[in-house]
C-alpha cells in the first residue's frame, strides 16, 4: 500500500513540477508554493514538501528528473505535544501565511500554518493554538527548517510533559522494492558510549536508541552529548533530522525499528525533573527549537556539511583552517602511559630529528594533580617542579622541537590547593554533593561560574607564558557535556546554564592561547565519542577521538572534514610501528595515515630499523605531497561503494585511498572528461595507467591498501 501511494505521489509531483517551472522562470525564484487538492506544495531546488491540513509534512528528494521519498504517509503529524501525559496531535489548519524573508540563512520564503485543538484532557477543557513555521532558503537547496509555537487558549494553565518534533517514519522499500523496510545505514550523532560505532551503523529489525544529548548522571564514563543529527541513507538517497539551535539543547533524538520494519526517528524536548516541566498560563506561548531536515545523495557527509553550514550562518564558526605554524608531526609520551621519564625523551631526540618529528607532547602524568596543574615532582620527571619543566622546554626549543601538554580543564581533585581554597567552584547535585568525575577522586569545576573561567584563563597564561609551552591537548570523556548544576552560590538562571554555556569555557582557553602565541596549536579529544560541534570553533586540530578500529578512523575522517571543513588537520591517532597489546583499538598504519590525508601523531616507545626505514619513506611522501592540507571531496558512499574510496584534492592532483586488498576494475570519480590523467601508486611512485577522464576506469590488483596519485597530463 505504501509503495503504491509513493509511486502515485511521484507521478503527481512530476506533473506538478513541470507546471510550476514556467512560474518559477517568471519570478526568478527557486522556491515555489501552491495549494491544490487540500495539499500545500512548498518546494526548493532539491527538496519538495507536501503538507496536508493536519500539518503532516512529506519531504521528497529531487535529483535530475527523478523524485524520491522514503517517508511513510502515516497518521501522526511531525510535531505534537504531550499534556499531562496525553498526546495532543489533532490540529486542523485554519489559516496560512506565505512571506518572503531574509535572515541569517539568506533569502527565502516562510510558510506559516495555523491550527487549533479543542477537547477534554483529564476532564479539563483545553484550547490550544499551533503555528507551524516552515522555511526554505535559496542557499540551502536540499533542506527545510521547521519550528512550532503552541499557545494556551484555555482559561486555565496547562502542563506540557514532552514535545515531539520532526518525527518521521521511513521505509526503504518506497525507493527500492527489493530491500527490507529497515535497510538503511545510520549516522547517530549522540555520544552513546565510549568507542562505539556512530558514523556508520547498519539498521536491524530490533534497533532502538534514545540518544539523550544531555548528561543526566555524571560518571567516569558518561553518555550523552555529541552531534544533534540522525541520518538514514541508502544507495538511492538519504534523509537527516537535526536541531540547529545556537546552543546545545537538553533533548533526546530517539530512533527505533517499528514492528512492521519501518524506521521512526524524532527530536524530543522531554522536560524531566532536571529541566523542569513547562507550565503555560492562559494565553502564554511556547516555541520549540529550530530543526532541519536535509535530503541528500551518498552517505552522511553532505547532511553533516549542510548542518555545519546552518551553524556557521548563525555565527558558530565550525569551519576553520589549521595555522601554517602548527608543527606537521608530533610525538607524545602516552606510549609510557603515566610513567614516562624525562631521560627517555632526551634519549629519543636524535631519532625525532631523523624522522622529522617537530613537537613533543607531555601526556597525562606530567602534572602533580588534576586541578593545580603544576609539574610532577616525581624524581623521573620534574623533581624541582617548575624550574625543571621550564628547563626541559628550553632544551627542547634549542633542539627546534616545540612542546605541548595534556590538559583536562574541568577536572579537580578534592585535596588540591584549588579545591581547598575554592570549594564554591564545584558543580553540585540536587543533594548538595559534588558530582564525581572519576572514581573516587575528581570533581567537576563549573563552566558557568565566572571565577572558574578566570582561573582557566590564568592556567592558559601559565602554560604559554610561564612554562613557554606551544600546544594544549584538551582531552577526556567528561569534556563532552556537563550535568545540571544546583550550586546556589553560582546563581544560575537555570540548572542547565552550565550545559548551555559550556562552549564558552573553550572559547576562553582558545582565545587566550591565540592572544599569547598567535597560530599556536590547540587540539580537542572527547574520548571515544562524537565531537561537540559547539566547541569546534575553539580548536584548530581535530582527531578520531580514540577510534577503536581502522574502519572508525575512516568514518571519522569524513565526519570531521564535513563539520570542520577541509582545511583543518585531522589526526587519526595511534600511528604506531606495531600493535600495542592490551589496548582495544587497531592502530592506523603510517601509509594509511598519509594516503587518506591524516595528520601525523605517534606515541611509539620502540621502533625497529626496518620499520624506521618504512616510516622515513612515508614521512618523506607526507611532507612532499602534504595530502593532509588538501580538500576532502565527497565522491563515494562509505556504506554502499566498494572499494570505499576517500578522495583528497590538492590543486589539480587527486589522491584516492581505499582499504585493501582489492582485485578488479574501479571507477575514479571526480575527473574531467576532457583531460588525460596519469595514475601512480603513491607508495612506489610507479605509473599504473594513463586514462581519459571521461572513462575513468582502471584495473587494480593489490594485497595491500589502494593509494593512488592522479595527475592531469600537461600538454
Amino acid at each position: 500500500m505504501e509503495l503504491k501511494k509513493s509511486n502515485l505521489r511521484v507521478l503527481l509531483y512530476l506533473v506538478f513540477i513541470i507546471a510550476l517551472q514556467s512560474c518559477a522562470d517568471q519570478d526568478q525564484s527557486v522556491i515555489t508554493y501552491s495549494f491544490e487538492n487540500e495539499i500545500h506544495h512548498f518546494n526548493n531546488q532539491e527538496i519538495l514538501l507536501e503538507i496536508d491540513n493536519k500539518m503532516k509534512i512529506i519531504p521528497s528528494y529531487k535529483t535530475k528528473n527523478t523524485i524520491l521519498s522514503v517517508v511513510v504517509d502515516d497518521s501522526l503529524p511531525n510535531d505534537y505535544l504531550f499534556i499531562e501525559g496525553n498526546p495532543i496531535s489533532d490540529f486542523n489548519v485554519t489559516k496560512k501565511e506565505l512571506t518572503e524573508v531574509k535572515t541569517e540563512f539568506g533569502t527565502g520564503k516562510r510558510l506559516k500554518l495555523y491550527g487549533e485543538y479543542k477537547g477534554l484532557v483529564n476532564h479539563k477543557s483545553l484550547a490550544i493554538q499551533k503555528v507551524l513555521t516552515i522555511e526554505l532558503y535559496e542557499d540551502f537547496p536540499n533542506s527545510v527548517i521547521t519550528y512550532v509555537a503552541y499557545t494556551n487558549s484555555s482559561k486555565t494553565p496547562i502542563t506540557i510533559n514532552k514535545l515531539v518534533e520532526t518525527q518521521y517514519t521511513l521505509n526503504r522499500k518506497l525507493v527500492n522494492p527489493s530491500k527490507k523496510n529497515y535497510d538503511f545505514a545510520l549516522f547517530q550523532g549522540c555520544g552513546v558510549d565510549w568507542g562505539l560505532d556512530y558514523a556508520h551503523i547498519e539498521m536491524t529489525p530490533t534497533y532502538a536508541a534514545t540518544n539523550f544529548m544531555g548528561v543526566e548522571v555524571a560518571s567516569r564514563d558518561p553518555s550523552g552529548g555529541g552531534i544533534p543529527l540522525l541520518d538514514l541513507w541508502g544507495k538511492e538517497m538519504g534523509m537527516s533530522i537535526a536541531h540547529i539551535s545556537k546552543k546545545p539543547e537538553f533533548v533526546s533524538m530517539p530512533i527505533k525499528t517499528l514492528k512492521n520494519g519501518n524506521i521512526q526517528y524524532a527530536i524530543e524536548e522531554a522536560h524531566s525533573a532536571q529541566n523542569g516541566t513547562i507550565v503555560l498560563a492562559s494565553e502564554d506561548t511556547y516555541t520549540t527549537i529550530k530543526n532541519a531536515v536535509t535530503v541528500h545523495n551518498l552517505d552522511y557527509f553532505d547532511a553533516l556539511r549542510r548542518y555545519a553550514e546552518f551553524l556557521n550562518a548563525q555565527g558558530i564558526k565550525t569551519f576553520k583552517k589549521t595555522p601554517n605554524d602548527v608543527p606537521d608531526t608530533y610525538w607524545k609520551t602516552w606510549g609510557y602511559e603515566l610513567d614516562f621519564k624525562v631521560k627517555d625523551i632526551y634519549a629519543k631526540v636524535p631519532e625525532f630529528k631523523e624522522l622529522g618529528i617537530e613537537m613533543v607532547v607531555l601526556d597525562d602524568g606530567w602534572f602533580s594533580n588534576y586541578g593545580d596543574w603544576e609539574p610532577s615532582t616525581d624524581k623521573h620527571k620534574f623533581p624541582e617542579g617548575r624550574k625543571d619543566l621550564i628547563a626541559f622546554v628550553n632544551n627542547m626549543h634549542k633542539e627546534d622541537l616545540k612542546v605541548g601538554v595534556w590538559w583536562c580543564p574541568l577536572s579537580v581533585e578534592p585535596d588540591t590547593e584549588v579545591a581547598k581554597a575554592n570549594p564554591d567552584w564545584l558543580m553540585l547535585q540536587k543533594n548538595g554533593e559534588p558530582y564525581i568525575m572519576e572514581e573516587p577522586t575528581s570533581y567537576y569545576l563549573c563552566p558557568d561560574y565566572q571565577p572558574v573561567l578566570e582561573f582557566w584563563e590564568q592556567q592558559v597564561e601559565k602554560i604559554y607564558v610561564t612554562f613557554d609551552l606551544d600546544f594544549i591537548y584538551n582531552d577526556w570523556a567528561n569534556l563532552i557535556e556537563v550535568p545540571p548544576c544546583y550550586n546556589p552560590k553560582h546563581k544560575h538562571k537555570s540548572p542547565l546554564s552550565p550545559y548551555w554555556n559550556m562552549p564558552e569555557q573553550f572559547k576562553i582557553i582558545y582565545d587566550k592561547a591565540q592572544s599569547i602565541k598567535p597560530g599556536c596549536a590547540v587540539e580537542m579529544c572527547e574520548c571515544g565519542r562524537p565531537h561537540d560541534p559547539y566547541k569546534m570553533p575553539f580548536y584548530n586540530i581535530t582527531n578520531a577521538s580514540d577510534a577503536t578500529s581502522k574502519k572508525q578512523v575512516r568514518e571519522k575522517l569524513k565526519v570531521e572534514k564535513a563539520l570542520n571543513g577541509s582545511s583543518v588537520y585531522f589526526n587519526p591517532g595511534y600511528i604506531l610501528p606495531h600493535r600495542e597489546e592490551g589496548w582495544n583499538y587497531d592502530p592506523c598504519e603510517i601509509d594509511e595515515c598519509v594516503a587518506m590525508g591524516g595528520y601525523f601523531e605517534t606515541y611509539y616507545t620502540e621502533i625497529s630499523p626496518e620499520k624506521k626505514e618504512e616510516w622515513k619513506k612515508w614521512l618523506k611522501i607526507y611532507r612532499e605531497e602534504e595530502i593532509y592540507k588538501g580538500e576532502y571531496l565527497n565522491l563515494y558512499d562509505i556504506a554502499n561503494d566498494y572499494p570505499e574510496f576517500h578522495v583528497t584534492k590538492k590543486e589539480n592532483t587527486l589522491y584516492y585511498f581505499a582499504p585493501g586488498p582489492f582485485k578488479g576494475k574501479v571507477t575514479l570519480r571526480g575527473l574531467k572528461g576532457s583531460t588525460t590523467y596519469t595514475i601512480k601508486d603513491l607508495g612506489t611512485d610507479k605509473t599504473i595507467a594513463t586514462i581519459d577522464g571521461s572513462v575513468a576506469n582502471v584495473n587494480i590488483s593489490t594485497e595491500n591498501d589502494i593509494y593512488l596519485k592522479v595527475t592531469p597530463l600537461t600538454k
